[in-house]
């Protein structure tokens, strides 16, 4: 049995890719029809000659690196996000400390009451997982229509179909995990903001001095350390100094602030956010049970049932030329010129490299003003691209027609041959 070869999360995205593009018609680098009939008879497993057929389909490239765009474009959105929840954090802080005596507990509200109120309430949702309002408006924003598509997209209209289609394959990959990404995003962000509220205390306690204190119309001082107590408890196991009634310092407050932020705020969040990567792994793979790839691999898996009555096909030109087809011929090639004299017959004109609508047009006037057939010399060194192959389809509307001979290379010239002989081409 034939093995096959591990392949890469891009190659199976990009083989999907082209699935959906194919039912959308969309033009390749090369034709699918032409590679899938030249991969048939490779010694490759009919599994691998899809991806190999993929990879020559995208022969430039172009699909695999709008799949890598796509991904950028997602990556990028999520870190636009993060750095505008960094932002809010350092300003929140500086709104919290603007006067230089502050309450302690109204700061630990402020950074961490929501925070705490927000994971507990994503804990319960465990149980019942769905979308709450944040992770409905991080899709939108990221994943839906992401915030960094205006960067990385292109005007061209085949690049935007090209780059609609892969988001939506990056997107039903994701489906199967999407509320675990959705989290990790969110726990991301919760995170970025709390790093900025760090970063922002840390500063403003280091160049400005505050004092600390604690206002109650019910509570005593004597409740307030009780407070303070159960509050440092983790801390002070960490070996930190609490504040007393008799003995406390505005640095001891401070540090105690930092320090609740980083156990009650900072360690949970990231744990969830652990959690929540570890359960997001996105696992890409192609389902071969579809019709689209159920009809590749029958047409590559094709054995020989009785090797005696079987002979091999040879690709041979239609109806060889003995003679002259035409006695008017006008000279012209796609491509490449015939530096090398290969094109020998006897011609009215050489019109030399054809490419242009209108060199088309030129070109096929003067073959049918001159009652003459035109002399076409291919290269062979490139393979029968689409582009190649309307501009052929085109110059067939001239009267008497097309004679073809090869130039270059004979890299890909079964590829051609089968393409001239699908379109009744004589070839010399």
């Amino acid at each position: 049995m034939t093995q096959t070869t591990p392949k890469t999360p891009q190659e199976h995205e990009r083989l999907e890719l082209i699935r959906r593009l194919e039912a959308q018609d969309f033009i390749f680098a090369q034709d699918p029809k032409l590679v899938t009939d030249t991969l048939k008879g490779d010694h490759h497993s009919a599994y691998d000659k899809l991806f190999i057929r993929a990879e020559k389909i995208d022969s430039d490239g172009h699909l695999l690196d709008v799949i890598t765009s796509t991904h950028q474009m997602i990556a990028s959105s999520k870190r636009l996000i993060y750095i505008v929840y960094f932002v809010l954090g350092m300003v929140g802080v500086a709104g919290i400390l603007a006067s230089s005596v502050v309450n302690f507990f109204y700061v630990l509200v402020a950074l961490l009451g929501w925070h705490s109120l927000s994971l507990l309430w994503w804990l319960i949702g465990l149980a019942r997982p769905k979308h709450s309002l944040l992770t409905s408006f991080f899709d939108k924003l990221i994943l839906q229509s992401p915030i960094a598509s205006g960067v990385l997209s292109s005007n061209h209209t085949a690049n935007k179909t090209a780059q609609k289609t892969a988001l939506g394959v990056v997107l039903d990959n994701i489906r199967p995990i999407k509320s675990w990404y959705l989290s990790t995003i969110m726990h991301g962000a919760w995170l970025s903001g709390l790093v900025g509220s760090m970063v922002g205390l840390f500063g403003l306690f280091l160049f400005r001095r505050y004092g600390f204190g604690f206002e109650s119309t019910l509570l005593t001082d004597a409740h307030f350390y009780e407070l303070l107590a159960v509050i440092g408890y983790l801390p002070a196991k960490l070996g930190l100094i609490l504040p007393t009634a008799s003995d406390g310092t505005p640095a001891q407050f401070a540090y105690l602030v930092l320090a609740c932020l980083v156990l009650y705020g900072l360690l949970p969040r990231l744990m969830a956010y652990l959690y929540c990567r570890l359960k997001s792994v996105v696992s890409i793979r192609t389902d071969t049970n579809q019709p689209y790839y159920q009809a590749l691999m029958a047409q590559f898996s094709q054995t020989i049932i009785d090797h005696d009555d079987y002979q091999a096909p040879n690709v041979t030109p239609i109806h060889p030329i003995s003679d002259t087809p035409h006695e008017r011929l006008i000279k012209a090639t796609l491509e490449r010129a015939d530096t090398d004299h290969v094109m020998t017959l006897s011609v009215l004109s050489d019109a030399g490299v054809v490419d242009t609508r209108d060199e088309l047009t030129a070109l096929i006037n003067e073959c049918d003003g001159h009652d003459a057939q035109l002399y076409l010399g291919i290269d062979t060194s490139t393979p029968p691209d689409r582009g190649i192959l309307r501009k052929i389809h085109t110059l067939q509307q001239i009267r008497h027609g097309i004679i073809v001979t090869w130039l270059g290379k004979p890299t890909h010239i079964d590829a051609w041959q089968i393409a001239m002989n699908e379109r009744g081409i004589l070839v010399v």
